[in-house]
């Protein structure tokens, strides 16, 4: 397909009818969505993979009583509950009861449940790759710099393969009664092995296959949150990772690991006009300056975040309309930053416009026109990213006032 466009009054307009029209042409849909999981990410808390069905339900409570109501209504349950990567049961000693109570004992405080898995990745000493090694391939040489020594990637067109992963997504959200994936980790695994047994597909259509496989397990009913590449993993998605990991700080050092505020909302903003149409964007986690989550990133050396940096990044992830989420214990939360979480959601229905986009490294100026039945106001986020600019001046016919 060759999309021409040559009406618009501005390049902000045509990227968006782009969005709109990518959509459309692959018939994506996002008018009937019934979820949006606000939350957190447990991996980027303090437990990282140290979680158990105690220490979920105890933020459950904590999320139940103080911000339930306020749309913070969805647990997600990230890496650690598994036996092992390729092995999708859950770990006797960390969860007791098994996933299905966790999920229900979530449902039983009006919330939504998530959970965690990278159904295309597999350890080599999983049960899973003892079992069926021919399902196993190694990674080709873009791969390599990927694909972990001891992982291997499962081969989705082997016999058999599809339907383990349909089985399995159907096993977390129709058996257990999880209201999501969240996420569906590593596929950007899929199109990287060295060779497929299917030897007649193209890596795209290996990568479509595999998000498929997900989908037909889960029905059209439950939320999927997934990654890279993006375009493709859209298509059965509704909810995309649109940048790297993360952490409590500001701003990352050159070249390094993890992201900060200023990169991941710089790439969100690069990426508005994919939303809403396409995928509900996800930044990954806001952060407040908790020492203990400092100290799991090791970013104790770095600048703490103050209050109003996260109160900034908050807002920016709002105004992307997508999926908002904290990466610190809903249950380590003060008084002040339950107070400010209280008053984020819900977020609307499409992004803020970044009208500087094309001047600024790191947009400062993103405006969002409200239409109601009742009145019509724009909102306006100015962001001052750096201490030595600062946003002093706005043109009203940029806003489109």
């Amino acid at each position: 397909p060759v999309y021409f466009s040559v009406a618009e009054r501005n390049v902000f307009e045509g990227l968006e009818r782009y969005g709109w029209a990518y959509a459309a042409a692959n018939n994506i849909s996002r008018e009937n969505e019934k979820l949006l999981p606000h939350g957190w990410d447990s991996w980027s808390t303090a437990y990282r993979s140290d979680i158990t069905e105690t220490k979920i339900l105890e933020n459950v409570e904590f999320l139940s009583a103080n911000l339930a109501r306020y749309g913070w209504n969805h647990m997600a349950i990230d890496d650690g509950w598994q036996l092992a990567l390729g092995d999708w049961d859950p770990n006797p000693e960390r969860f007791p009861n098994g996933m299905k109570a966790v999920a229900d004992a979530i449902h039983a405080k009006n919330m939504t449940a998530g959970l965690w898995i990278a159904p295309f990745k597999v350890n080599v000493d999983s049960a899973l790759a003892k079992a069926h090694p021919e399902w196993l391939r190694m990674p080709n040489e873009l791969g390599k710099q990927v694909v972990g020594e001891k992982d291997r990637i499962l081969d989705i067109t082997a016999p058999g393969a599809y339907e383990w992963v349909r089985d399995l997504a159907k096993k977390i959200t129709q058996d257990w009664g999880f209201d999501a994936i969240m996420e569906a980790d590593y596929v950007y695994y899929l199109p990287l092995a060295e060779s497929y047994t299917d030897i007649a597909l193209t890596r795209v259509e290996v990568h479509r296959k595999g998000m498929q496989a997900l989908r037909e397990g889960m029905g059209n009913d439950k939320f999927l949150m997934s990654f890279a590449p993006q375009p493709i993993t859209a298509l059965y998605a509704q909810g995309t990772r649109i940048g790297d990991d993360g952490a409590p700080i500001w701003q990352k050092a050159p070249d390094k690991w993890p992201w900060g505020a200023v990169e991941s909302m710089a790439n969100a903003a690069r990426k508005y006009y994919y939303a809403p149409w396409v995928w509900r964007a996800d930044q990954d986690c806001v952060f407040f300056a908790h020492d203990e989550t400092r100290t799991r990133w090791e970013m104790m050396e770095q600048p703490a975040l103050k209050y109003a940096d996260s109160i900034a990044w908050l807002t920016a992830a709002a105004l992307t309309g997508g999926v908002v989420k904290i990466g610190d214990r809903f249950s380590a939360l003060a008084p002040n930053e339950v107070t400010a979480l209280q008053k984020v959601l819900p977020v609307l229905d499409r992004p803020a416009r970044p009208v500087d986009l094309f001047r600024n490294e790191n947009p400062r100026i993103w405006v969002l026109p409200i239409k109601a039945a009742f009145e019509e106001w724009t909102i306006v986020g100015v962001f001052n990213w750096e201490d030595t600019e600062q946003v002093n001046t706005l043109d009203f016919r940029e806003l489109g006032l």
